[in-house]
């Protein structure tokens, strides 16, 4: 069985996506034999009212939430964030928190961004906090948006040890093995494999498999570049099932999910 931790849903302002939507990423699941995925909003990523951009997903998504789980996305930035997120968990069905500081204008040391996670802890929410959506590299001249420093990653792991976390889209080796020592001896903490995450064997005698989950970053990446490398990397099968869905599943300990 596969789990992918991170799809995408909506649209990218500075790109066409050619399988954008729910009905399309369901066929891209399908094409790799997925059966579930954490949806993120793009939406809720560059609109002023994240709750907007969640709110268009769900729409979206109608039906097929036994196999397009919803993210939340707040930004503790704006006014009502707090409400907002309780409400897309209680009310709305969403399974976690997407937290996008290079995207929404804060650091992950201010006040805000201390009293969102704190309250992730409190609802035991699962939260995914992304290096990059995109390659900066791609990115278009008017909107350049940088990473987030792995001091500010390493800043929140050492500070939130309660906290359900995953890492998306550190696209660079150096950046998944700066987090190794930090992350060892938490649990519930999860670095997703992207399509640039390289020596997965070697990752895995560092942190375990314990600490690795599929991420394809669909549709805005290819989903069989990320799987590929699981399916043909020189490991066991019980680690090959962890990073696949056993960790997923685990992570967002959703009622239903087997």
């Amino acid at each position: 069985m596969i789990f992918d931790l991170n799809v995408f849903l909506g649209y990218w302002p500075f790109r066409r996506l050619r399988h954008s939507g729910s009905k399309n990423v369901l066929k891209l699941m399908d094409r790799t034999n997925t059966d579930k995925a954490l949806a993120l909003p793009l939406q809720a990523v560059f609109y002023k009212d994240c709750l907007e951009g969640v709110q268009e997903m769900l729409n979206d998504i109608g039906s097929d939430r036994n196999r397009l789980l919803p993210l939340a996305v707040v930004n503790p930035n704006f006014p009502g964030w707090e409400r907002d997120l309780r409400d897309t968990i209680e009310n709305l069905g969403c399974v976690g928190c997407g937290i996008l500081p290079n995207y929404h204008g804060y650091r992950v040391y201010d006040s805000c961004c201390e009293a969102l996670l704190k309250t992730l802890i409190e609802l035991d929410l699962p939260a995914l906090l992304f290096i990059r959506l995109w390659d900066e590299r791609s990115h278009h001249w008017c909107m350049r948006v940088p990473p987030i420093d792995i001091q500010d990653i390493e800043y929140v792991l050492n500070t939130f040890p309660a906290l359900r976390i995953a890492i998306g889209n550190a696209n660079l080796p150096s950046e998944g093995v700066s987090l190794v020592p930090f992350m060892k001896d938490r649990t519930q903490t999860l670095l997703l494999t992207s399509y640039k995450s390289l020596y997965l064997a070697r990752m895995i005698e560092q942190i375990g498999a314990a600490h690795l989950a599929y991420g394809s970053g669909t549709p805005m990446y290819y989903a069989e570049a990320a799987l590929m490398q699981i399916l043909e990397a020189d490991i066991d099968e019980s680690a090959r099932s962890r990073i696949l869905y056993e960790n997923a599943a685990s992570f967002i300990s959703q009622k239903g999910i087997k």
